[in-house]
């Protein structure tokens, strides 16, 4: 048998007991250190950094962690409880042979899981339950109802197999970008393409691959100091490389035309100098070179230059983008 030192009875503070009777077979090691030092510190004034270096976590796994709870109604925001009530539903008669089928659940974009609901899906699905294990050993951290609603949400609602998104949060992890926003977002945009299979998924990261490769050159080229391209740099290598069939050389050469005219980084204009050069066939450096020599031997012949770069790229430039869905 097991008693708390009686010495320490001296100092105390109160736990709710619904956190023992309903929630410690879910919350994880995040979720409770957290409750546990809001709890002793009730009344004070503090934010996510003050728990988060209390604790030993980083401020946004407290962040995720607290969500569990205020969806959970034990905590408020500004002393408003926001979650749904926490009550024993009302047990309804059933058939002890038939077994509630909640695998099929789909959720709005709106509507996000309960807690009841994602425990429900955890006893009846080991793979569920497999899910959100897998996941947090390979972000190395302990997810909260955020991160299970989100991962639950894109396995049921936007139907990705378990193990297509087990390889998503692999690939998030090796770009370093391992916020649940971000593993969402793109688990989202994989669900649009349809990339449901593995075979598709590991084509989808050898594409993006070489694409943050590619990044990772133009990078040390240009000094661009973000070490991944935003979604509207990767539409614009998408186009180059993809579409246009554009070699990173050609890219780093439209880059120096750029800079050559213009002191502040634009991808739009290294993207309609790409798009001039697709356009009259030029593929290659030696083409590039090519054309510059036929231009300057045509211009020393006349007054009236037959190609001005900069009265041409201040006309294109004020033309907008235009991406063809794919």
């Amino acid at each position: 048998m097991y008693n708390i030192n009686p010495d320490l009875w001296k100092s105390l503070f109160a736990v709710p007991s619904v956190v023992v009777d309903k929630h410690l077979k879910f919350a994880g090691a995040v979720q409770i250190k957290a409750l546990l030092w809001i709890t002793r510190h009730n009344g004070e004034n503090f934010d996510e950094k003050d728990i988060a270096k209390a604790i030993g976590y980083s401020a946004d796994d407290v962040r995720d962690a607290l969500q569990y709870w205020i969806q959970s109604g034990v905590l408020g925001v500004d002393g408003v409880t926001v979650a749904e009530e926490i009550a024993e539903p009302e047990k309804t008669e059933e058939k002890p042979t038939k077994k509630k089928d909640t695998k099929a659940l789909v959720y709005s974009q709106e509507q996000r899981p309960t807690n009841d609901q994602i425990a429900a899906r955890c006893d009846e699905s080991e793979e569920i339950k497999f899910l959100f294990n897998e996941t947090q050993v390979k972000l190395g951290r302990t997810i909260g109802y955020d991160s299970m609603s989100n991962l639950l949400m894109l396995h049921d609602h936007y139907g990705l197999p378990v193990e297509v998104i087990l390889m998503l949060v692999e690939y998030c992890k090796s770009v370093n970008k391992t916020s649940m926003a971000y593993i969402t977002a793109v688990g989202r945009d994989w669900a649009e393409k349809e990339i449901d299979t593995l075979e598709k998924a590991d084509e989808q990261i050898e594409a993006l691959s070489q694409k943050n490769e590619t990044w990772k050159q133009l990078c040390a080229v240009t000094g661009i100091s973000n070490s991944v391209p935003t979604k509207t740099q990767l539409k614009y290598l998408d186009t180059w490389m993809n579409e246009w069939g554009m070699s990173i050389e050609m890219i780093q050469l439209a880059y120096e035309e750029m800079a050559n005219h213009t002191a502040k980084l634009s991808f739009p204009y290294m993207n309609k100098v790409l798009q001039n050069w697709y356009e009259n066939s030029i593929t290659t450096p030696e083409a590039v070179e090519a054309e510059k020599q036929k231009r300057a031997e045509t211009n020393s012949d006349s007054s009236d230059a037959s190609y001005d770069i900069d009265e041409y790229m201040q006309k294109v430039l004020n033309t907008p983008l235009k991406y063809k869905k794919d």
